[in-house]
């Protein structure tokens, strides 16, 4: 499969078989968004992967209520680690 124009919401991205598939994704030309709840994970792939040079969002779910860039919050975290987009659901 050619992954170069795709985009790509990976649920549970932030480790096991969905961070394989955010890697994979991203290393065949792909955009990939993560959406998981383990936010420190989801901070540390993001920063590693915009390093890379590849381009990655996050969804931003409502655990945690819909505060957002706010220092200390998660979506201000995930936009200082590198991710390009913050969705809200």
């Amino acid at each position: 499969m050619k992954l170069r124009d795709c985009v790509a919401v990976v649920t549970g991205g932030a480790s096991g078989l969905g961070e394989a598939c955010v890697r994979n994704i991203v290393a065949g030309g792909g955009k990939a968004v993560i959406f998981d709840l383990q936010e420190d994970r989801a901070e540390k792939l993001i920063a590693e992967l915009t390093r890379r040079g590849y381009r990655v969002a996050t969804i931003k779910h409502n655990r945690n209520g819909f505060e957002i860039d706010r220092e200390g919050k998660d979506s201000w975290r995930h936009k200082h680690a590198g991710a390009t987009t913050t969705i809200l659901a």
